[in-house]
């Protein structure tokens, strides 16, 4: 029967290559990504465990090299560095346990996010396609939160996970939890840049996000939106009344929500007596436990770690996965891969701060800041390098800003030489002017 799924999935996948534009096959990837596990956190998931995330892998490589082999020149050498330092754990890996087909998988599904950048990039590269990629983003984020709503109501047996909580079309609540955290940053950066229409999508995601009961994910969506509220070009004003109101809704859905319970069950956490004693009272302590055994396998391998994907197959102290990128990554890959990913960490960041000192007010540039933020959030208490879906979605909105971004600047360029300047994007007189003053400089 896996056989005929996977064939099955090979014809379709051709098909829709030969029948599909990029946009729609880039929404197919995102959207596919998302809806893979339904059922799973039921337990009975429709689709075997893992198969659908790896052809969606497979999928998103093979839609780069047949439709925009040109955008592979654009990865840059740090990029090629982190993939071969990333192939080097494979090795780790192979020399701790033997030969296995898991770290191969599991670096698979991470690197499936390049071509999805890429992609969106080239889909959002021109001025005329604005639309089309807010459109693209707009229906990614969306989609996966209405299903979970509409599963809750019409197919709570297979949407509702064994622990009670909703999971939607996602394999845990938490997983759930984290892309609407990233959906809603998004969709509050559409209501407010784009246009007003979006409020209904944005309700529906924060309605989703609560109902998955991740007091995690509202976090990282709380912060996100307090990140745009500060940064986007606003009045003083407006921005403390943003604050505010993020404040004054989260409180309101601690109060009326079991999330308020759940709140109270980690404040009341006791660390060092869960530690010591390996018994946990809630989801918090079995973190700490659980970051402790994993800190203290670590220890016997700290420089090069145990290889990647170790702590999602064979390191297991507590039977489950780590719950921290954090500490993920030390396990995995030792000091030198924390120091690595630093590095390509501080590339990125002098990278923005270039664009940045560019166009100062650029909204793509606000958004792709609240969501790296949320994503750090996120990571400090959840599985994120395995939450396929939410990394996905990121993927998918940093190429869509870049595209735009990089856009963004030829029309400026081309206003300061006298040429015509569409009406579409924002702030383009002031950034005009800027660049004005800083052709001979910065550029």
């Amino acid at each position: 029967m896996t056989y005929l799924l996977v064939v099955f999935m090979g014809v379709v996948g051709f098909i829709s290559i030969a029948m599909f534009r990029v946009p729609v096959l880039v929404a197919l990837i995102v959207l596919g990504r998302a809806v893979s596990d339904v059922g799973h956190a039921a337990g009975h998931a429709l689709f075997p465990t893992g198969l659908v995330s790896v052809a969606l892998s497979l999928f998103a490589w093979l839609v780069l090299f047949l439709k925009s082999p040109t955008q592979l020149g654009q990865l840059k050498a740090s990029s090629a560095a982190l993939a071969l330092a990333s192939g080097g754990t494979i090795l780790v890996y192979f020399y701790y346990f033997g030969l296995s087909a898991e770290p191969v998988v599991y670096l698979l599904k991470l690197s499936s996010l390049i071509p999805i950048f890429l992609l969106a990039r080239s889909v959002s590269s021109t001025p005329q396609s604005s639309v089309r990629a807010t459109a693209l983003l707009s229906w990614s984020a969306t989609l996966p939160c209405a299903l979970l709503l509409g599963g809750l109501i019409l197919l709570p047996g297979l949407t509702v996970g064994e622990n009670g909580r909703p999971s939607g079309t996602f394999v845990h609540a938490n997983a759930a939890g984290s892309f609407i955290s990233i959906a809603v940053v998004i969709l509050v950066w559409l209501c407010l840049t784009q246009s007003r229409r979006f409020l209904v999508p944005v309700c529906v995601a924060l309605v989703a996000l609560v109902l998955t009961g991740s007091l995690n994910a509202v976090i990282t969506a709380v912060v996100g939106v307090i990140v745009l509220c500060c940064w986007l070009p606003t009045t003083a004003v407006a921005r403390f009344a943003g604050v505010i109101l993020c404040g004054l809704g989260s409180w309101l859905v601690v109060i009326l929500t079991p999330l308020g319970g759940r709140l109270e069950e980690a404040l009341a956490s006791d660390f060092s007596s869960a530690i010591a004693l390996g018994v946990s009272r809630n989801s918090l302590e079995w973190r700490f436990i659980n970051w402790s055994l994993l800190l203290d396998t670590w220890r016997e391998s700290p420089t090069f770690g145990w290889g990647i994907g170790s702590t999602s197959t064979v390191i297991q102290p507590l039977g489950g996965p780590p719950h921290s990128l954090s500490v993920q990554l030390l396990v995995e890959t030792g000091i030198l891969g924390v120091i690595l990913t630093m590095i390509f960490g501080a590339i990125c960041i002098a990278s923005f701060y270039r664009n940045l000192r560019i166009d100062p007010r650029s909204p793509y540039l606000a958004i792709g800041a609240a969501v790296t933020v949320s994503l750090l959030v996120n990571g400090l208490a959840s599985n994120l390098l395995s939450s396929g879906a939410a990394l996905y979605l990121a993927a998918l909105l940093y190429g869509i800003c870049g595209g735009l971004q990089r856009s963004r600047f030829v029309d400026v360029r081309g206003a300061v030489s006298g040429q015509f300047l569409p009406s579409s994007f924002g702030h383009n007189e002031e950034l005009a002017t800027v660049l004005g003053r800083r052709t001979n400089g910065d550029l």
